[in-house]
C-alpha cells in the first residue's frame, strides 16, 4: 500500500533529523537510549506513528464499509426484481439498513485484548527498533539528514537488504521485524475485514440468503488452507478470511422465488445450517494445532468466531464393530462383560470414540507411572454402558476411573447423559494436571456422541474446588451448606462468608459453581467440599466456559 510507504517517508525524514542533531557517526550501533536528548523527539516520532497509521485505517475501513453496502443495495434491488416484490414503505426496509452502529463497534473492537491503537503503538516500537537496526547501517560519517532518510526509506522497504548488509558491518544478526510489512498487512486486514464485516451483517438481513459459497480467487497463489475449505457455509458462520492477505470471496445462496414467498421460507429444507464435510474433516485432523494454538492465545480470528462449528467438527463417526472389538481387547479390555457389537449403537455411549481415549489414558498412565490392571467396557442392560480404569502405582495406592453412561428423561426427551462414579488419584499424583487431561479428552469425547449431562460428586481433596472450574452446576440448598461448612471450619472470613452468600442470593435452584470459585477465596472454600451436581454440556454458556478452562 503507498499511503503506509507515504508515512514511513515522512516518518523517516524525521528520524533522520533526530539522529543527525546527535552527531552519530555509525562507527558503533545505534541506539535512542544513548541519547537522552531525543527522547521526547522519539516519543513525538512514535505518537506520529500511531495517529498517521490510524487515520489511514480508520479512513479505509470506512470507506470499504461505504463500499461493501453500496454492493449489497444492488444486491437487494435485484433479489427484489427477482422475486418480483414491489418494494413498498416499510416491508423491505431492512433490506437497506447500512448499519452504522455495526460500524462504529467494528472500530472499536478487540482483538486477542488489544484494540487498534494498542496493536499500532506495539508497532510503533517494533518500528523503533528497526530505525536503530537500520540507522546503525545506513549512517556514515559526514552523511546528510536527506540522504539519510533515503537510506532508512530504502532499508526498511527492502527488509532482505537491511539484514545483509547488517551482517556483514557488525557480523551478527538484527533482532527486530519486518516493520513496514507489518503495518502495511495490518493496515490491508482491517479494511478487507471491515468490507467483510459490513458484507455479513447485510447478510443477515437478507432473509432471502440459505447460506453463502466461500470460493477461491482467480489470483490464489498456492494450495493451502484455503484449498482445503471451500464450500457452502450456513449464515451464521463468520468469514473475514483463512488467513491474513485472505484472497478467498463469497456468494451468497439465494432462494427460488416459490420458495421467497412460501409461509415457511425461515424454515427452508435448502437452508445451510452446518459447514461443509470438508470443514469438518480439517478441523478435526487439525485438533491439536488448534488446542495448541488455543494455549497459545494465537487462534485465527475465523477459529474465534466460530467456536460452535469447531465443536461440531471434532465429532467423528466412530463406528463400534467386531474390528474394533478386537482392537480393544488387544489393548486390554476386559472381554467378558463387553457390550456387544449389536448392542452399542443403541446403548447411551454410542459415538464414544473408546479407542482414541483409551490412547489418551494410557499416555497419561505411562507418563505418570500408573500400572494399568483392569479396562473394562462392560453391558449394563437398557442401554446403559461402563467405561472402567482400574490401576495402581508402584507403591500400591489404587488409580480408578469409572464413567456409566445412560439414557434419562430431560425435558420430555430420552438423552444420554453420564455418571462420573469414581476417579481415584494417589494424593502425590494431585494438582499435576492429571485430571484436567483426562477431562478434555473425555469432554471431546461427550461431545461425539451427543451427552448432555456428566453427573458429579466432588469429594476428593481439591474435587470440590476443581469441579467448580469446569462449570458444573449444584442445588442451591447444597451450596449454603458448602459456604456454612466453610466458616465452621474456619476456611473463610465472616466478611467472606457473606460476600459468598450474596453472590448465590439471585440464584433460586442450581448455582453455577465457577462464581464461587472465582472469589478470591474460593480455592480455601471449596478445597475438600463434598458435593453432587452436573455439568449441562447442552447449555452453550457453561460449555465455553468449560472448554476455555480446559483449553480445548
Amino acid at each position: 500500500m503507498m499511503q503506509v510507504r507515504s508515512i514511513y517517508e515522512r516518518l523517516n525524514e524525521k528520524a533522520a533529523a533526530i539522529v543527525e542533531s546527535v552527531d552519530y557517526d555509525g562507527s558503533i550501533e545505534f541506539s535512542f537510549s544513548d541519547y537522552p536528548e531525543v527522547k521526547r523527539d522519539l516519543q513525538l516520532l512514535q505518537r506520529q506513528f500511531v495517529g498517521d497509521m490510524q487515520s489511514l485505517i480508520y479512513s479505509g475501513t470506512s470507506a470499504e464499509w461505504a463500499n461493501s453496502n453500496l454492493f449489497q443495495n444492488i444486491v437487494a434491488n435485484k433479489a427484489l426484481k427477482y422475486y418480483r416484490a414491489q418494494v413498498d414503505g416499510e416491508k423491505f426496509k431492512h433490506y437497506f439498513q447500512t448499519n452504522s452502529d455495526q460500524l462504529q463497534a467494528f472500530l472499536a473492537r478487540r482483538d486477542r485484548g488489544l484494540n487498534l491503537s494498542a496493536k499500532l503503538w506495539n508497532q510503533s516500537q517494533i518500528y523503533k527498533d528497526s530505525l536503530e537496526a537500520t540507522i546503525s547501517t545506513a549512517v556514515e560519517k559526514g552523511m546528510s539528514a536527506v540522504t539519510l532518510s533515503k537510506r532508512l526509506s530504502k532499508y526498511l522497504h527492502d527488509w532482505p537488504a537491511l539484514q545483509a548488509d547488517y551482517q556483514e558491518k557488525y557480523s551478527k544478526a538484527t533482532r527486530c521485524y519486518d516493520c513496514e510489512y507489518r503495518s502495511i498487512r495490518l493496515a490491508r486486514n482491517e479494511i478487507s475485514i471491515a468490507y467483510r464485516t459490513a458484507e455479513q451483517e447485510r447478510w443477515k438481513q437478507f432473509d432471502f440468503i440459505l447460506g453463502y459459497k466461500i470460493k477461491l480467487s482467480g489470483s490464489h497463489p498456492r494450495y493451502d488452507i484455503c484449498d482445503d475449505l471451500v464450500g457452502d457455509y450456513p449464515k451464521d458462520f463468520k468469514f473475514v478470511g483463512w488467513h491474513p492477505n485472505c484472497l478467498c470471496y463469497t456468494v451468497p445462496i439465494v432462494m427460488s422465488e416459490e420458495e421467497y414467498w412460501s409461509d415457511h421460507r425461515e424454515n427452508s429444507p435448502n437452508m445451510i445450517t452446518v459447514p461443509p464435510d470438508n470443514f469438518g474433516k480439517w478441523v478435526s485432523e487439525n485438533s491439536e494445532r488448534i488446542n495448541e494454538a488455543r494455549s497459545r492465545g494465537t487462534l485465527p480470528c475465523w477459529v474465534r468466531d466460530n467456536e460452535k462449528h469447531i465443536t461440531r467438527g471434532w465429532k467423528k463417526e466412530f463406528v463400534y464393530n467386531e474390528a474394533v472389538k478386537q482392537q480393544l481387547i488387544q489393548r486390554g479390555f476386559w472381554w467378558r462383560n463387553m457390550v456387544s457389537v449389536e448392542d452399542f449403537p443403541n446403548s447411551a455411549i454410542k459415538g464414544f470414540d473408546v479407542l482414541a481415549f483409551d490412547k489418551v489414558v494410557e499416555q497419561v498412565c505411562d507418563k505418570n507411572r500408573i500400572l494399568i490392571k483392569i479396562k473394562r467396557i462392560e453391558d449394563a442392560l437398557d442401554g446403559k454402558v461402563a467405561l472402567r480404569y482400574l490401576g495402581r502405582l508402584e507403591n500400591g495406592k489404587e488409580f480408578e476411573l469409572s464413567r456409566y453412561f445412560r439414557f434419562e428423561k430431560i425435558s420430555g426427551k430420552n438423552v444420554p447423559v453420564v455418571d462420573h462414579k469414581l476417579f481415584v488419584l494417589p494424593e502425590e499424583l494431585q494438582g499435576k494436571g492429571i485430571s484436567k487431561e483426562l477431562m478434555s479428552a473425555m469432554v471431546k469425547q461427550y461431545k461425539s456422541c451427543g451427552i448432555k449431562r456428566a453427573y458429579i460428586h466432588a469429594n476428593i481433596d481439591v474435587g470440590g474446588y476443581c469441579w467448580a472450574k469446569y462449570g458444573a452446576v449444584a442445588e442451591k440448598k447444597e451450596v449454603e451448606m458448602i459456604i456454612e461448612n466453610a466458616l465452621n471450619e474456619h476456611k473463610i472470613s465472616i466478611h467472606e462468608y457473606a460476600k459468598a452468600k450474596s453472590v448465590i442470593e439471585n440464584y433460586k435452584e442450581l448455582v453455577p459453581m465457577q462464581n464461587l470459585a472465582n472469589m478470591s477465596f474460593g480455592r480455601n472454600m471449596l478445597k475438600g467440599s463434598s458435593w453432587q451436581g452436573y455439568l449441562d454440556l447442552s447449555n452453550e454458556v457453561q460449555f465455553e466456559y468449560l472448554r476455555d478452562y480446559l483449553h480445548i
